[in-house]
């Protein structure tokens, strides 16, 4: 009897390290995926910050192109683009606490209008794009000269195109 327990035993310890001896692989292998898994983010956080990178540096061209803007620049990361059928509208990441107001001018990183801001709040702030159909501005035709009011409008919206309105009848 006794021989056959310390046979079973011997038999049990043996099957016990063999399953240890299995799960062994298998937990290197799960730390290896989870490295894989942090590494893989690592790049992705790697790329977004060159891209950030990238843009920074256009900004800070447009700054030296034109300097008159440098004291007022402040720049934002788009969080969202909402378009419907009425609105065209872009949430940024900064807000009053970065200095932006109700009203303030939104241009790209090279130098365009993008539109004005129509809500800000601590650390967020809405912009109307031009195509809006809330947005009207002055402009001015570069071909002419000729001053009018530039207006979102619903039918040129999906174009990305607005309506100059309030021109002179001489303006070709």
């Amino acid at each position: 009897m006794k021989k056959i327990l310390s046979l079973f035993l011997s038999f049990s310890l043996l099957f016990s390290i063999a399953a240890c001896a299995r799960q062994e692989p298998m937990t290197e292998l799960e730390s290896i995926q989870k490295q894989l898994a942090e590494m893989e983010a690592a790049i992705r956080q790697a790329e977004k910050d060159s891209a950030e990178n990238e843009r920074l540096k256009a900004l800070l061209g447009l700054q030296s192109q034109r300097p008159d803007l440098t004291s007022d620049l402040q720049a934002a990361m788009i969080t969202q683009h909402t378009v419907t059928n009425w609105t065209s509208t872009l949430t940024v990441d900064k807000g009053t606490r970065h200095g932006l107001e109700v009203n303030d001018c939104v241009i790209s990183e090279t130098g365009a209008l993008v539109g004005v801001i129509s809500e800000v709040g601590t650390n967020w702030a809405t912009v109307l794009t031009l195509v809006d159909t809330d947005t009207s501005l002055g402009a001015q035709v570069f071909r002419t000269g000729d001053l009018g009011l530039a207006q979102g409008n619903f039918s040129l919206m999906e174009d990305n195109r607005l309506r100059m309105e309030f021109l002179p009848t001489d303006c070709s």
